[in-house]
């Protein structure tokens, strides 16, 4: 349960064990600038979501469709989480 409460943790674990999930680069924005945020978003292609990896139920997450609408989505995201 404790590693299903973080999302990076528990993706980390899913892969672990064959489990399929769709493309996503995880992220710990309290180390990661969002300059590198912003080009795993273009490296994936848009959409993206972006959702802070200990927040649940649907909270501090955001669909992107643009690339110029990231900025402003972390940013919501990050204060969200806070």
């Amino acid at each position: 349960m404790a590693l299903m409460a973080d999302k990076i943790s528990a993706r980390e674990l899913m892969d672990s064990v064959g489990v399929p999930m769709v493309p996503a680069v995880m992220l710990d924005m309290q180390t990661a600038s969002i300059d590198n945020a912003h080009e795993a978003a273009r490296t994936l292609g848009y959409p993206v979501m972006i959702k802070d990896p200990k927040s649940g139920g649907g909270k501090a997450m955001r669909r992107v469709m643009s690339d110029e609408a990231f900025v402003d989505a972390v940013h919501a995201v990050l204060a969200e989480a806070r």
